[in-house]
């Protein structure tokens, strides 16, 4: 009974439901419309309700609406039931009553838990019924209601505690709701911000993506959005385990911030001497870097110059007085001005010793003799993709790993050539990518420490030096799936171009292989053609013809209704390139590549473009008119479908034979299309 009677009082709880019974219920209706009434057209527009479509209506990003009220609701019901604590007058009353403040704490848990709790579940209910008169159902439908209930739970209850931990540290209602949206955003918000200054000031430097998501899960706002736009499994154990983590962690702190609060705190910002430090130099801090990046961003595109340091030392100013005045609520605020000296001595102190690479970050490199592997990745592997069996088009972080000597001479080459560069980067362009390329290295060395580096490189002498590396079978294997692939899973592959017709009986763009003997001998073709192929040829946008599609068998899962089965086959794309000889002999000999490549006899002509320099006008103008049949041929193997051109380049258009007024659209440098057309 002692227990019982230390962390809630029946009577402080049922006061809390009278008076805050309206939230209850504003919930209640709120969320009938958006769940109950969502099943309920869900059903009638599509008969084959499934696992994934309540998942899609109810949870993610296709309902906003819910994801805003269980952001906004929580914040609102903590801010009423705990509001006496922010006058003084009524806060001494209340602590003057004849039970513990632990009781009282405990109580309002309670009570909004209660709150926010019978809302959800009593229309988690509804639609279950909804659900049981309807024609098609699963258990996976109930499964699927009772997960998202569960999920609602947590994710409200965990708002809401952190609502209520704020509450005994501040000491205004309108404060605690302005700094419990602040604070949720505060972990991510500091890491992503200082992360991104450093990556700008130590060349090299590697942004830990995967560190970030550390800083996600304190909070239960970003952990939650986090999981909602990345499409995983939001009923996942890990999802549970973190969000219970929270509110345990929540009304722990928040219990002790409540039990040592003075009444006579109330109506101060922060109700807590220690923590008016932390919030002053704080918002300093976050005013500082936020103008300090805006400054190098508006004058010199994130360059490091004076305008940068000028930004820091004014938004730190600016946050400063901010701080104090929030804090006096007077303009005393202005006069205290050491504590901003202080802080800016050593921001700026610090930012010049990353800056200036005093600790020796950027020119270190590794001896070869004391590394074991080396692990790389890049632009290509990042966007390589695998569909997964539920049809989400995810991408699997992977990286190639190095273990030969030669290897990592070959990568210390171009790590050096990277340092070197510099100073280049800024101005340099590249012929083949419009993009930045950016290489990350992880060096595991002999004695267990890792070494990281990222670069973002623009020189095309510097990647030339990465080139050799893109050579190797680990990284051919890592970015071409059919390398790796049992050929005996493939059941189909389909091969289209920009010439490839549509074919109206088969419902379908290209050439379609689907005979058993077939897949194999073009696979064992394609393989041959990948691992020869070089860096040289792999990066020449003109090397280029189509796409070609591997598909595996598709998965038969009873849950997935017809309509979306489809989703459930794995598919691998490959490039056709112009290069590829032993694809070339295979579509030849079996009567395919006259489907896929034309021949100068279907073009009639092709019209050649002149495109302006950036005039602020769309005007193109026809310059020539090419109808020989040598040169169409030769025009043919210079041009790019894949537009990846960006300076001096003609726009052209093969005028066919086939299908009347069809035209295809292709770039050609104009160096090339000089050579071909002397």
């Amino acid at each position: 009974m002692k227990l019982k009677i230390l962390f809630y009082n029946k009577n402080i709880i049922l006061n809390d439901l009278k008076l805050n019974s309206w939230i209850g219920i504003l919930y209640t209706v709120i969320l009938f419309f958006i769940m109950p009434i969502s099943v309920f057209f869900d059903i009638n527009y599509n008969n084959n309700l499934n696992y994934y479509s309540i998942t899609k209506h109810l949870l993610k990003m296709q309902n906003p609406l819910l994801i805003m009220i269980y952001i906004v609701i929580p914040v609102i019901t903590s801010v009423f039931i705990i509001r006496y604590i922010h006058k003084k007058s009524s806060s001494s009353v209340i602590h003057s009553m004849p039970f513990t403040r632990s009781e009282a704490f405990g109580s309002h848990i309670i009570s909004g838990i209660t709150l926010l709790s019978a809302p959800i579940l009593f229309n988690s209910i509804l639609m279950n019924i909804i659900l049981l008169f309807s024609k098609s159902i699963s258990s996976l439908n109930y499964l699927e209601i009772w997960n998202f209930a569960i999920i609602s739970l947590l994710i409200n209850i965990s708002i809401f505690t952190f609502s209520m931990l704020v509450s005994t540290i501040t000491g205004k209602s309108s404060a605690q709701v302005v700094l419990t949206y602040i604070f949720l955003l505060v972990p991510i918000g500091i890491y992503s911000f200082t992360m991104n200054l450093i990556s700008k000031l130590l060349f090299g430097f590697n942004y830990n993506i995967s560190a970030e998501t550390i800083f996600m899960k304190m909070s239960p706002l970003t952990y939650f959005i986090s999981e909602i736009v990345s499409e995983k499994n939001l009923h996942s154990l890990e999802m549970i385990l973190v969000l219970l983590s929270q509110i345990v962690a929540f009304i722990v702190f928040g219990f002790l911030f409540y039990k040592n609060r003075k009444s006579e705190k109330a109506e101060e910002l922060i109700a807590f001497d220690i923590l008016k430090s932390i919030y002053k130099y704080g918002v300093t801090y976050c005013f500082s870097i936020s103008l300090g990046m805006y400054f190098a961003f508006l004058f010199s595109k994130y360059e490091v110059n004076l305008a940068f340091y000028m930004g820091i030392l004014f938004g730190g100013f600016i946050g400063y007085l901010v701080a104090e005045i929030t804090l006096t609520k007077s303009l005393v605020g202005l006069k205290k001005y050491k504590g901003f000296l202080i802080y800016s001595i050593i921001i700026i102190a610090l930012l010049l010793i990353v800056n200036l690479d005093l600790i020796g970050f950027e020119a270190r490199i590794p001896e070869i003799s004391s590394i074991s592997t080396i692990e790389v990745s890049d632009n290509n592997i990042e966007n390589t993709r695998y569909e997964n069996i539920e049809g989400n088009n995810k991408k699997e972080k992977k990286t190639v790993i190095l273990s030969y000597k030669n290897q990592f001479s070959d990568l210390e080459d171009f790590h050096r050539a990277a340092i070197v560069s510099k100073n280049e980067e800024k101005n340099s362009k590249t012929r083949y990518f419009s993009n930045i390329y950016y290489v990350k290295i992880k060096y595991n060395l002999l004695n267990g420490r890792t070494i990281v580096r990222k670069y973002d490189i623009k020189n095309l002498s510097v990647l030339n030096k990465y080139y050799p590396i893109t050579e190797t079978k680990e990284y051919k294997r890592l970015i071409h799936p059919v390398l790796t692939k049992p050929i005996n899973d493939i059941t189909e592959i389909v091969i289209s171009s920009s010439f490839t017709v549509y074919d109206k009986e088969n419902d379908h763009f290209g050439v379609r292989i689907t005979e058993k003997d077939k897949i194999v001998e073009f696979i064992e073709a394609l393989r041959k053609d990948i691992n020869s192929e070089t860096s040289v040829e792999t990066r020449n946008p003109s090397n280029y013809w189509g796409e070609i599609s591997l598909m595996e068998k598709e998965k038969n899962d009873r849950s997935i209704s017809e309509k979306d089965l489809y989703l459930t086959r794995t598919t691998y794309n490959e490039k056709f390139r112009k290069t590829y000889k032993n694809v070339n002999i295979f579509l030849n000999q079996n009567g395919y590549l006259s489907e896929i490549v034309p021949s100068s006899d279907q073009i009639i002509s092709v019209d050649v473009y002149k495109i302006p320099k950036k005039n602020g006008t769309n005007e193109r103008k026809k310059i020539y008119e090419i109808s020989s049949k040598e040169k169409i041929d030769k025009i043919l193997d210079k041009s790019t479908f894949t537009w990846g051109l960006n300076d001096d380049y003609y726009e052209i258009e093969y005028n066919m034979t086939y299908e009347a007024n069809r035209k295809i659209s292709a770039q050609i440098s104009v160096e090339e299309f000089n050579k071909i057309n002397k």
